[in-house]
């Protein structure tokens, strides 16, 4: 994937203060979204080892995207959640992780343009 706004990304719903929800620190809120993640950890696992993925030691090589923030990206797509996860992403400004099947130079790109609502 070459950067700039992928066009998958210019689809969405429209960006409300009120579509987030969630905080970080509520985790045990089970009206969370992130309950029903694909990335959340499976019972039993080391939840430092299994984050690795979704934050990558490297995001990208030159103009593509690794092998494993694709294999995150990948997984982001299929998830139930995709849309509120990349609407907390982008309102939250976080700087690391795949969030919503975005990475943080795709984030900084949608919210330099000023797309979150395109996007969100």
């Amino acid at each position: 994937m070459k950067w700039g706004v992928p066009a998958m990304l210019h689809a969405g719903t429209p960006y409300r203060r009120d579509n987030v929800r969630g905080d970080p620190s509520t985790m045990d809120d089970p009206t969370d979204w992130r309950r029903d993640a694909l990335c959340a950890p499976p019972p039993g696992v080391d939840p430092a080892a299994w984050a690795a993925r979704w934050f990558p030691a490297h995001y990208e090589r030159g103009s593509q995207l690794t092998e494993d923030a694709k294999d995150a990206v990948r997984v982001c797509l299929q998830c139930p959640v995709l849309s509120p996860c990349r609407r907390y992403a982008l309102l939250a400004r976080e700087t690391d992780g795949i969030w919503g099947g975005l990475t943080p130079r795709m984030r900084t790109q949608i919210l330099r343009h000023g797309l979150v609502e395109a996007v969100a």
